[in-house]
């Protein structure tokens, strides 16, 4: 069958293309030129701002990111920050509630935060309810010579009573140190 396709040009610039077809797409800037991609809100200028000289994403009201993604707030509540969210009602103990994964294209890019080479999560440490919202940071990294698609070891736990575990799962004190001393 044939695609259905409708494309928007403004002088010599063609700035997107609708096309249906068994996968649909929607090609903003498909000349590749340099042009900048916007979305506004009542108050605010810049809500998403992609850079098309560079590439470059902007949330929260710059037309001019500084790096790959940049999001901008007021530090207020509702507008602090970035927020990673577990989306189901049935969390439970040590379900994993997010994170962020530090890895490169040079192999296979991991599919799952706990694959990267590092890695910071953030797991519930009790069933989640209104009333119910613990939980602990794990720091993660890999061995040499690990190989991909594989989860990398947990090397440091802060728990959610603030206990500082360096190779240790379940520190119970201030600071909980695993070490096998070699003099």
């Amino acid at each position: 069958s044939t695609a259905d396709k409708i494309g928007f040009q403004v002088g010599d610039v063609n700035m997107a293309n609708f096309t249906e077809t068994a996968q649909d797409i929607i090609d903003f800037n498909p000349g590749a030129g340099d042009v900048d991609f916007k979305v506004r809100s009542n108050n605010l200028d810049n809500v998403l701002f992609i850079e098309g000289s560079s590439g470059k994403i902007a949330m929260g009201g710059t037309s001019s990111p500084k790096n790959i993604l940049q999001i901008n707030h007021a530090g207020a509540d509702g507008d602090d920050g970035l927020l990673i969210v577990r989306a189901d009602a049935s969390t439970t103990d040590d379900d994993l509630l997010g994170g962020i994964g530090f890895d490169s294209t040079d192999g296979n890019v991991p599919s799952s935060v706990l694959e990267a080479s590092a890695y910071i999560a953030g797991y519930a440490s009790e069933d989640h309810g209104t009333g119910d919202k613990g939980g602990y940071i794990v720091f993660g990294a890999s061995l040499t010579n690990d190989n991909d698609d594989t989860t990398s070891h947990e090397r440091m736990r802060v728990s959610n009573s603030g206990h500082v575990g360096i190779a240790k799962t379940a520190p119970n004190s201030p600071l909980h140190v695993y070490s096998t001393l070699k003099l």
